[in-house]
């Protein structure tokens, strides 16, 4: 191989982790769970609700899954510990899906158990992944019982089918986090995709038990909901939550929270290495949102 080959490997190679580790300072709030408590609890003093959620996904091996699990009831622990009124947020394919799903509505529950010994509980929010998941994700949700008070997101950006998923979770008077959908699958074009987050957003303040709004960046559609609020005039500021992510867009979040709403900031953990996937998302959005 001649020099310069390795030379511009090299080059390239520490490039590559320069971008890496500067975007993670950017997106990610720490690097392990006593850091992600102490940044939880630096949020919580601005009047933001923090969300922490453990980097990873798509775990096959049952002992890593089992880990994760003991992670996620020490996390709970530690923030009730702390006094913080924060919130944690599962991936199902972290605890058990892409495993089986029995596995996974086994560990659901174990967590969600923890969470409910301490008093005020520690609040749980569970992902929507990919659509091979989707299915089963919802299906286990419905399963649990709902005492336990926790949160499902559901995704906005395929046809037909997000508002049938809304409409079972209401009917069972379950807690609904709306998402746009971060995954490149779904059927839908991006004007139909905002009239469709606009028109569940504003179906989820008027009719849901507690719903929440989690968007990146879009000023545009919470403006449109803060309007449909206000022209209602019956639908309290604090009676649904605006979530935002960790990173971006903190005059939106300043903004809100000063007019009277609930804002949370959804805040990824870990490494460096299980952050690439997250990382990567986070950058073909921003990329788009420069094209728009």
């Amino acid at each position: 191989m001649p020099p310069w080959v390795a030379y511009l490997f090299l080059v390239i190679t520490g490039l590559t982790v320069f971008i890496v580790l500067r975007l993670k300072r950017k997106f990610i709030a720490a690097s392990n769970l006593h850091q992600a408590v102490r940044a939880a609890e630096r949020l919580s003093q601005e009047g933001f609700t923090p969300i922490i959620n453990l980097l990873g996904e798509h775990y096959h091996s049952r002992e890593k899954i089992e880990r994760t699990v003991d992670q996620y009831r020490y996390l709970i622990d530690l923030l009730a510990q702390s006094g913080i009124q924060g919130k944690i947020s599962i991936k199902p394919t972290q605890i058990g899906l892409a495993f089986s799903k029995d596995l996974y509505h086994q560990n659901l529950i174990a967590i969600l158990r923890r969470a409910n010994t301490h008093n005020p509980r520690i609040q749980v929010e569970i992902d929507i992944e990919n659509a091979r998941y989707k299915h089963d994700t919802l299906g286990v949700f419905l399963e649990i019982p709902g005492e336990y008070d926790a949160r499902q997101a559901v995704q906005v950006y395929f046809y037909g089918s997000s508002e049938k998923d809304i409409e079972k979770l209401l009917r069972q008077n379950r807690k609904i986090r709306l998402v746009k959908g971060a995954y490149a699958e779904g059927d839908l074009t991006p004007a139909q995709v905002e009239d469709q987050m606009r028109n569940c957003s504003q179906h989820l303040v008027l009719c849901a038990r507690d719903p929440a709004i989690a968007t990146v960046r879009d000023e545009h559609l919470l403006r449109t909901i803060i309007e449909f609020v206000t022209d209602i005039k019956t639908i309290q500021r604090d009676s649904f939550e605006i979530q935002m992510l960790y990173g971006r867009r903190d005059d939106l979040k300043r903004f809100y929270k000063a007019h009277g709403y609930r804002v949370a900031v959804y805040m990824p953990v870990g490494p460096a290495y299980k952050a690439i996937p997250y990382i990567w998302r986070r950058v073909k959005e921003l990329i788009k949102s420069r094209f728009r």
